[in-house]
């Protein structure tokens, strides 16, 4: 006698579960992505182990030349970005806020643009998203690129040209502001 093999059915319980199970992993991937959930803590480096940001001198998008050495005495956030990309897009009124808030605390924002489009297409962007602080606009977009592997990648220094921390991903208020308070209220020169 041949013994056949009967497929087993799993239940609809066990069905539904591992449905849910996939679709989570699945918006879990897509919002990591998209740079909306990252694998780091927004943690500010000791003193003792910040380095100086160095000298940085690009053209502004609108004019006049930007260079990090002229931010000393700021705290100051360096963004890295482009207008293709989304996770970028998604930063930018979290970025034009906190600019707003606490630009007369001894905060700056700079965006460095990365995409590579033209001039006035970044400005039309720039102009229709209602950024207010400076925009870079390098003309070697290349020589950035192992400062800011992926978009957006942000760099944030005290008030003494030190980098306190680098991340990749979308800038989130909420998460980011408590970390600006404290830099705020450090020593500067």
């Amino acid at each position: 006698m041949s013994q056949s093999a009967v497929p087993v059915k799993p239940s609809r319980g066990l069905e539904r579960f591992l449905v849910v199970v996939i679709v989570l992993c699945v918006v879990w991937l897509f919002a990591f992505q998209m740079g909306l959930v990252t694998d780091q803590q927004l943690s500010i480096k000791p003193v003792s182990e910040r380095k100086p940001l160095g000298n940085m001198s690009m053209p502004l998008l609108n004019g006049g030349t930007w260079n990090s050495n002229s931010e000393r005495g700021k705290v100051l956030l360096v963004n890295y970005w482009a207008t293709w990309c989304p996770p970028c897009r998604h930063e930018l009124p979290d970025l034009e806020a906190l600019y707003n808030k606490y630009r007369s605390k001894g905060f700056q924002v700079v965006g460095i643009e990365m995409g590579g489009e033209p001039k006035s297409q970044v400005q039309s962007f720039v102009l229709n998203s209602g950024i207010t602080y400076p925009v870079a606009y390098p003309s070697n977009v290349q020589a950035l690129v192992s400062v800011a592997p992926a978009l957006p990648t942000s760099v944030v220094t005290d008030r003494q040209g030190r980098v306190v921390m680098s991340f990749t991903g979308a800038v989130n208020r909420a998460e980011f502001e408590p970390v600006l308070h404290k830099l705020l209220v450090e020593p500067g020169d």
